[in-house]
């Protein structure tokens, strides 16, 4: 029997860390995954940046076939730029390709996917879906009860006049809450694929790493606390809290990757 295949993306995280972190006992689920697989860092797109490697990994083509080198693109003949929400203008993502093949795939907040296209299965678009865009999701009806629910479809900046603390504290239960989305899901939906990214650690690392490191050359300015401090290493924490859930729910016949 083929294994079922639950792909987790941690956007952003850095395999150092997690490596030195997973040596301390921070993250003792990703250490047991390590420890039964496999963890290394891997080689990034050209270029080395979120949309295009997002937009490599769901399709698994190159640079050069799915055209995403950027968030943003030129308009032909113009000197202005639009917004590359889709990786998926000139081929198919992978959900797709395993639609076509008669798997059924379950995604829930990749970059790059807007708008959703029909397939049999359930996309959740992520990073890169118009603020206020209500067709973030197939099947429609998906989407209608995310609404409803409060569901927040990309991690945000900080809200203007937001205490450094409270964002942290916010974005952590913003991963518990799509965590949580993800495990009413895998329970009852048919999959054979799944996919969950989050996007929140990579807001986290761009925000907080001057408080983090005191050899930054801002980390004086950051005026870090104990809290903003550890920012970063509580996040992971909540990340690898995450994977111990969902890892838990899904068995030992599902094959876990995290990217």
């Amino acid at each position: 029997m083929t294994p079922r295949v639950l792909l987790i993306g941690w956007d952003g995280a850095e395999p150092a860390l997690a490596g030195r972190w997973m040596a301390e006992g921070h993250l003792p689920h990703l250490a047991a995954l390590a420890g039964q697989g496999f963890f290394a860092s891997i080689r990034s797109t050209i270029r080395p940046e979120s949309a295009t490697a997002w937009a490599t990994l769901l399709t698994g083509a190159s640079p050069a076939q799915h055209g995403v080198f950027s968030f943003a693109a030129h308009r032909p003949g113009q000197y202005q730029t639009a917004l590359n929400t889709t990786a998926g203008r000139h081929v198919r993502f992978i959900w797709e390709a395993l639609a076509a093949a008669g798997w059924r795939a379950l995604i829930v907040n990749p970059p790059m996917a807007y708008p959703p296209r029909p397939f049999d299965g359930w996309l959740v678009c992520g990073q890169m879906t118009p603020p206020g865009a209500a067709d973030f999701a197939h099947p429609p009806a998906l989407a209608a009860e995310l609404r409803r629910r409060g569901y927040v479809i990309d991690a945000e900046a900080p809200r203007t006049g937001e205490e450094r603390a409270a964002y942290l504290v916010r974005m952590n239960a913003q991963v518990a809450a799509r965590t949580e989305i993800m495990a009413e899901l895998l329970a009852r939906e048919r999959w054979d694929f799944a996919l969950l990214a989050y996007t929140e650690p990579d807001r986290i690392q761009h925000f907080y790493w001057a408080d983090m490191d005191p050899a930054h050359p801002l980390h004086a300015q950051a005026n870090p606390t104990p809290a903003t401090a550890r920012g970063i290493l509580d996040h992971y924490r909540a990340l690898d809290a995450a994977l111990g859930a969902l890892r838990a729910q899904v068995g030992p016949a599902a094959l876990v990757i995290v990217v």
